[in-house]
């Protein structure tokens, strides 16, 4: 099957764009991107030509952390800290969800993703109150038909103490033993969108013995890391106290550190720590949007960078964002950044873009792969209308998609070559019905209410 794309313009890359291209598609494989409009004899060739005029094609965003559960949590707070709003707001609720709610949940979340335009998720799902959970979250995964790397999380302690919920907990043998199963019924379904990696939640939720077997996992299976790192001043504080060392440190012990690791927030690095992560190719996911929701701080995203170190990008849980805008993600990578910095120059949106694509694509493990509209890439693709503002008379239409864009000029979206968004409807998935499905049970469960109510319940569970 051979589809040409033509008439509008191409942002191929963050470094490059062209006002007018077309490109080439074999099944899911890109064989051809040039400037102009496709020759007659290109057009005469297709199965299917897609008129792109008055859009822009682009490679699909890739969300690089996220937690789809949370699609039925959104708005429980808008006014807590992280550790505040986890004991408050999210651990509470954990043990009252089923599997069918987390299935029902990453529908509803994915739908949303590819609305906002991402053909790419890593999923990080905790949850392990039901070992049917995380095989319910990789099923919505296969049935919308984006792709995704779902790292199963681990949780086995609670160190803080607050709030210490069983519920949520596996034992390091069971861990290892379902995430395992999970492992080998899910690698590579899907024709092969969908893979697994483990996930240690923090150095708070994850006792010493689940960091060092996981270690042996990743070796035994091949596959990489997923972590939340050094996101707030009380996480590194608790983590000094407790182990004498600081974050990057406890992960570098016992031998988690690598280009197949990715560290999420990673807001409260010294200088030492991003020099670490550095010389080991160690993958940081920045979540500017949830940063400043939780008031965790900014990340030194510029720092990182100019260290060289690999950086991509990700919404987090709606929870704590209310909604998987990619878009909001983008711009406010730099504009964190420029608070922190009180530098405009450091980072552009070139620099946003790199991050969103080549750095997602090196967190997913597919640097080659996805991120770009090159021959032998995927066509993970997308069409943004720019026919109205911000788009309309700029010269620079990556500036315009960074600074002015929106899921609402999300037009359609390829992934592998299959279209499942088309006229910004999700073709895989009854995304209305899903929503009201998610409300249903969120009013059922008590989720839905105002304030004062749903304090009370907090303070009930």
């Amino acid at each position: 099957m051979r589809t040409v794309y033509t008439g509008g313009a191409v942002i191929g890359s963050a470094d490059h764009e062209m006002d007018r291209g077309y490109v080439v598609v074999d099944d899911a494989i890109i064989v051809e991107c040039a400037a102009g409009a496709a020759p007659q004899s290109t057009l005469a060739a297709a199965d299917i030509v897609v008129d792109t005029t008055g859009q822009v094609l682009m490679p699909g965003f890739i969300n690089a952390h996220c937690h789809l559960f949370q699609s039925m949590l959104r708005g429980l707070s808008t006014n807590r800290s992280l550790e505040g709003w986890l004991e408050h707001d999210i651990w509470p609720v954990i043990p009252l969800l089923t599997p069918d709610d987390f299935e029902m949940a990453a529908l509803g979340g994915l739908a949303e993703n590819l609305r906002s335009g991402v053909t790419s998720v890593l999923e990080n799902h905790y949850v392990q109150t039901s070992k049917e959970n995380a095989h319910r979250v990789a099923r919505a995964f296969q049935k919308i038909g984006i792709r995704g790397l779902i790292a199963r999380g681990g949780v086995d302690v609670n160190l803080i103490g607050t709030n210490p919920d069983e519920a949520r907990q596996e034992s390091v043998t069971e861990y290892l033993n379902n995430t395992g199963i999970f492992l080998q019924e899910w690698q590579g379904a899907a024709d092969g969108r969908i893979r697994i990696e483990p996930a240690i939640q923090t150095t708070w939720l994850a006792s010493s013995a689940l960091a060092s077997a996981v270690s042996d996992f990743m070796h035994k299976y091949g596959v990489g890391l997923h972590a939340h790192c050094a996101e707030t001043r009380a996480s590194v504080d608790f983590t000094l106290e407790k182990y004498g060392v600081r974050e990057v440190e406890f992960f570098s012990r016992h031998g988690l550190l690598g280009p197949t690791t990715q560290l999420v927030h990673s807001v409260w690095l010294d200088e030492s720590e991003r020099a670490m992560l550095a010389a080991t190719d160690t993958v940081v996911v920045s979540c500017p949007v949830s940063n400043a929701y939780l008031a965790s701080g900014p990340a030194p995203v510029s720092d990182l960078l100019a260290d060289g170190v690999t950086v991509a990008l990700g919404s987090d849980g709606p929870a704590s964002n209310n909604g998987q805008n990619i878009f909001e993600v983008l711009k406010w990578v730099v504009l964190s950044d420029r608070l922190r910095t009180l530098d405009a120059t450091r980072l552009t949106e070139v620099d946003a873009l790199r991050m969103m694509w080549d750095g997602g694509a090196g967190a997913l493990g597919l640097p080659g792969v996805v991120g770009r509209i090159e021959p032998g890439y995927r066509a993970d693709l997308v069409t943004l209308g720019v026919t109205c503002a911000p788009y309309k008379g700029t010269p620079n239409l990556r500036k315009a998609v960074v600074f002015g864009g929106s899921p609402g000029d999300v037009c359609s979206v390829w992934v592998d070559g299959v279209l499942v968004v088309k006229n910004s409807t999700v073709l895989t998935v009854d995304e209305p019905a899903v929503g009201q499905q998610i409300e249903v049970r969120m009013r059922t469960l008590g989720l839905l209410g105002t304030p004062t109510q749903l304090e009370g319940r907090n303070d009930h569970h």
